[in-house]
């Protein structure tokens, strides 16, 4: 639940800094279409170098906002404190692709001006969906919400009341023993485990 809350702040949070590129793309449009038109290449490519770069201006400063602000902007929706635990190291991770994805989407729109709507939707697409999607299931499936995933038997973590944050039983690697995160569900421990074992293996 409170993962949840804090990918429902996230994407709020992040249509602040998005909209604002959304509104250079609708301004860069006309623009880098009018030149290509008159086959001015020189202008196209000053245009498209000119709102890449204000673009990646914009959501520099709302990543530096984010990863510096994380508990103030938390805490101005009254979370509590296991979502504001979660988010702070969300927010900072999710954050650092504000940039990326100015680019992705300046590129978008600069084929748009050019009337290749093949290559925007493929463009987009490979945002929202092709490359993110998997990624995401990836993940969640190999490190759960948290990281790092495993600790030196000799820095186990413990919460204010005493209990550990990783698995009871240690896993031996290269003549060390590590401790799992607790935050991987049980049912991935089978996964884990073969993991592991391939990885000891090479």
């Amino acid at each position: 639940e409170a993962a949840v809350s804090v990918w429902g702040i996230y994407c709020q949070l992040q249509k602040f800094v998005i909209i604002i590129v959304y509104g250079l793309n609708y301004g860069m449009i006309p623009i880098i279409a009018y030149n290509y038109g008159a086959k001015r290449k020189d202008r196209v490519m000053e245009a498209i170098k000119f709102f890449l770069k204000l673009g990646l201006i914009v959501t520099a400063v709302g990543t530096i906002v984010v990863m510096v602000f994380p508990v103030q902007i938390l805490n101005a929706f009254e979370v509590s404190k296991e979502t504001i635990k979660i988010g702070i190291p969300a927010f900072r991770i999710l954050s650092s692709g504000f940039m990326f994805a100015s680019v992705n989407m300046i590129l978008s729109a600069s084929f748009q001006a050019f009337g290749n709507a093949t290559y925007s939707l493929i463009i987009k697409l490979l945002r929202k969906i092709i490359i993110t999607v998997p990624l995401i299931y990836i993940f969640k499936e190999i490190f759960g919400i948290t990281y790092p995933f495993f600790v030196e038997s000799q820095n186990m973590v413990y919460d204010k009341n005493g209990r550990g944050r990783y698995w009871k039983e240690p896993f031996r690697f290269n003549g060390k023993l590590y401790y799992i995160t607790s935050q991987w569900y049980e049912h991935n421990r089978v996964k884990f485990d073969d993991w592991f074992n391939k990885l000891n293996r090479m």
